[in-house]
């Protein structure tokens, strides 16, 4: 975004903060405006022309399903060695914070209390 002119930085200082929205969008406001809307224009006709709009979707679509199934897996209670082995893995791979690494230690402690260890 632009530079704002020295009389457009003078108005902003003088101005009270309940009138801030009354005042007129800066100069370089009103270009910053015209070239996002231009930039966007110019992205959209790329997306269709390319085809990538719809790649883009179908990437969004995809990565939504698979998280929602590595998430439904992290919350499913654990019985063997190997449910939660492949918490972990999903863990790893979706780096995800540290709630669902919780769900992963309390299956940890009802595996292991299940084989006599606590």
């Amino acid at each position: 975004m632009g530079e704002m002119t020295a009389e457009e930085l003078e108005t902003l200082r003088k101005t009270a903060v309940a009138d801030l929205a009354k005042m007129p969008p800066s100069r370089a406001s009103v270009e910053h405006a015209e070239a996002l809307r231009a930039y966007n224009k110019a992205d959209a006709a790329a997306r269709r022309k390319t085809g990538f709009g719809k790649l883009d979707k179908a990437y969004a679509k995809a990565t939504h399903r698979t998280s929602d199934a590595a998430s439904a897996l992290l919350r499913c209670p654990a019985a063997t060695l190997h449910d939660l082995a492949a918490k972990v893995r999903v863990h790893r791979v979706w780096e995800y914070d540290g709630q669902d690494f919780n769900f992963i230690m309390d299956d940890i402690a009802r595996v292991a209390g299940k084989r006599g260890v606590v």
